[in-house]
This record gives C-alpha cells, structure tokens and sequence, in this order.
C-alpha cells in the first residue's frame, strides 16, 4: 500500500513540474521577442584580453544602469537589452576610462562592442562615438524597431499591431478568401477578382 501511495505522490510532483515548466517557458520566449543584446571584448594595447574590467551600460533616454565584469577570456554579454540608444564604459585598474556613446540597440540585433583599452591614468578616458555597422555577422535573424510615431502615422485598417509585422523585411502575408474586396485583418485594403 504505501508503494502505491509513492508512486502516486511522485506521479503528482512530475505533473506538477511539467506545469511549470510549461507555464514558464512562454515568458522566457517572449522576452527574446522584443530586445536585443551587446557583447564584446575587452583588450589591452597588445591585443591580449582583459579581465574583471567593469563594463557599464547606461540607457541615454532613461539613465538606467546595468554593469558586469569581463570573463576569464575577456569577454562581456548583456542581454534582454531594452531597444534605444546607450553608452558603453569600461574601466579597470591600470587603464585609462573606455567611453562609447550612441550605441544603438535594435529589437533582436546581437551589437558586438569591442573595447580597447589604453593603458594610462585611470582618470583620463578614451571617448568613441559608435557607428551603424554595415552588416550583422552574427547571425540570421531579423528584427526592426517601430517607433510611436510611425505606429501613429501607418494607415493600419484594422489598427491591430501584429500588422506592424509587414514592415519588417523578409516577412510574406497570404491572402485571405473574405469573398471579395475590402479590408482584411492582416494585408490592408484588397480587390479580388
């Protein structure tokens, strides 16, 4: 008998983390959907890495600050980045301060940001304005970020925002069958045959 009950109790704690899991998967997921992240090294004038060197990002628009130390391989990541426009610092012992402004962060863009460091007085910095980069390298995917002010002046017919979506490049709508003209949810205005 208490066999039975075990084998229940544990039956019970398997459907009960399964729950969870499946509860929570979605906002892991859907916190990928609308940031972006920045990642870099951080090198000295040698080209060799630099370690423990405190790297800060600080959002221009609101001044929220985020910081995290460079890896054993020199390395710095900050995710679930909130698009808008930032301004990289590093600094560690025996460095002069790494400043770069106008660093632009677009929904799901990888940034990569490499810092270099000069050695020198820690209280002289090193000021860099960011540029747009050509290409993004890193990888395949596509994000773009819709301001208000586009999302007020777009004619959206159905004023729905997954409509938005069509604005991005690579992205296709199928037609839908309504029976004939007019407005469909997701395309706009259509005329049928």
């Amino acid at each position: 008998m208490k066999s039975h009950l075990d084998s229940r109790i544990a039956g019970l704690r398997l459907i009960t983390l399964s729950l969870l899991a499946v509860l929570c998967l979605p906002a892991c997921l859907m916190a990928q959907l609308d940031r972006g992240e920045v990642t870099g090294t951080v090198e000295d004038p040698s080209g060799a890495v630099v370690q423990k060197a405190v790297i800060t990002l600080t959002n221009d628009d609101t001044t929220a600050k985020t910081a995290t130390n460079s890896t054993g391989t020199g390395t710095y990541v900050f995710d679930d980045v909130i698009p808008g426009k930032y301004t990289i610092e590093a600094e560690a012992p025996g460095f002069e301060k790494y400043v770069v402004h106008g660093v632009v962060v677009h929904v799901q863009q990888v940034l990569n940001v490499d810092v270099h460091l000069a050695a020198g007085n820690v209280q002289t910095s090193v000021s860099v304005t960011a540029a747009a980069p050509l290409l993004q390298a890193e990888n395949a995917q596509v994000g773009q970020t819709i301001t208000n002010q586009a999302v007020n002046d777009l004619p959206l017919a159905t004023r729905d925002w997954g409509s938005l979506a069509q604005l991005s490049a690579g992205v296709n709508t199928t037609a839908t069958s309504s029976g004939g003209g007019g407005v469909t949810p997701d395309a706009g205005s259509s005329d049928s045959a």
